[in-house]
């Protein structure tokens, strides 16, 4: 059975991030606005951070979404690591 990692949402603005947060909340995925873990750098200092279980879905939920996404990244506990997104454009 897979361990579902700790997933976060990597923005460039605060407003990115409450939009996404907007559109996943609409969708029925679960999100969470928490402080941008210190491992990862970033001028906006907060992040969505979302179950790996739905991992697929916020990735396809934000492909054509109009929200500057920095990336999405995963960790197992010890350090983080960016998942590829492919997006529209």
């Amino acid at each position: 059975m897979m361990r579902y990692r700790h997933c976060v949402l990597l923005f460039k603005s605060i407003h990115d991030v409450t939009a996404a947060e907007k559109l996943l909340k609409a969708r029925n995925l679960w999100c969470d606005m928490v402080p941008t873990p210190r491992a990862l750098h970033s001028n906006c200092g907060m992040v969505l951070e979302f179950h790996g279980r739905d991992l697929e879905q916020i990735k396809g939920a934000l492909r054509s979404a109009p929200v500057a996404l920095v990336g999405i990244f995963t960790s197992d506990g010890t350090e983080y690591e960016k998942e590829p997104l492919e997006t529209d454009g």
